[in-house]
This record gives structure tokens, sequence and C-alpha cells, in this order.
């Protein structure tokens, strides 16, 4: 009787070993699959003063390219709860292939691409910034800078500011990059 109470311990043993094992290579099958057709993540770096529209520009952008993600996130939370009070903010938005006329017409479509977004108010966060890029991002990065067109006579000054910005984070991560022959 010990040997078959033993034996029925050892089968059960090796079954779940192997649904284990079987379901690790399913498991990592389907998650190389998915990184393989998944378009490599763009990065937007969007710069301005606080109060300008900038989260309003990202929402706007967010809605066109996933219109479902977006209306159920406005569900969820609304501007007046958005706290201010942060050096760099984070967003996220899928992106569409602009050849797919009939994904455009789908609410529920479902992006293959992400693009992050990185906002920043205040140039004495520009190391946090930084410290969110690498090198390798310059790529696929593409910056605004938004500017208040309620007092223009701030404008020029606060573009030098943005430039400055934007060059000095490009030249660190320029410097990052090797050198080809």
């Amino acid at each position: 009787m010990g040997s078959t109470k033993a034996e029925g311990t050892g089968r059960a043993t090796r079954s779940k070993s192997i649904a284990v094992s079987d379901r690790g290579i399913w498991e990592s099958l389907l998650t190389e699959a998915a990184i393989a057709f998944k378009a490599p993540d763009t990065k937007v770096l969007c710069l301005g003063r606080p109060g300008i529209g900038k989260r309003s520009l990202i929402q706007a952008l967010h809605q066109y390219a996933c219109p479902l993600a977006a209306n159920t996130e406005a569900a969820i939370k609304s501007e007046s709860e958005h706290s201010r009070a942060v050096g760099l903010e984070f967003a996220h938005l899928g992106a569409r292939d602009p050849e797919l006329e009939e994904a455009r017409a789908g609410q529920d479509f479902h992006c293959s691409a992400a693009c992050s977004v990185l906002i920043l108010e205040d140039p004495v966060f520009e190391k946090l910034l930084l410290s969110r890029l690498k090198a390798d991002d310059l790529s696929r990065c593409a910056a605004l800078i938004c500017l208040d067109l309620k007092t223009p006579c701030t404008m020029m000054e606060d573009l030098r500011t943005w430039l400055d910005v934007l060059k000095r984070v490009s030249a660190e991560l320029m410097q990052q990059l090797p050198l080809e022959e």
C-alpha cells in the first residue's frame, strides 16, 4: 500500500512539472510573438509653461489614436483632479498606422505601437527629463514646444528657454552615442 501511494504522488508531481513546463513554453512563445510584431516605442517631449494647453493637446491626440481608451480614461478621471505639483509628467498613447483606413473607423481599435509622452513645465527639472531618455531613443523622438499665445510678449523668451533645454538634453544624449567610423 505504501508503494502505491508513493507511485501516485510521483505521477502527480511529474504531471505538474510537465504542465508547468508546457505553460512556460507557451508563455514564452506568445511573449516572443507579441514583441516581434510590436513597433518600437516612440517618445514625444512636450515642453512649455504650465496652463497653456499641453495636456489638452495630448488628450486630443489620444482621442484620435485610440477613441475607446480615451473615452474610458476620461470617464475615470477628470481634468480637475490633476495636480500640477509634478516635475515631469508621463502619458502613454497608442499610435495608429495611417495606411489602415478601416482601423480608423473602429472605436475598439487596439494600437499596435506606443508613444510615450514626457511633459515638462519647468526647465529646472531638465535632469528628470534626461534621466528618462536613452541615447538610442533619439532616432524615434520628437519635441513639441508649446507657447502661450495669450502673452505674445513672452513667446520669444519662452522659445529660447525651451530650445536651450532641448539643446542641452540632446547634446548630453548624443555624447552617449558610440562613434562610427
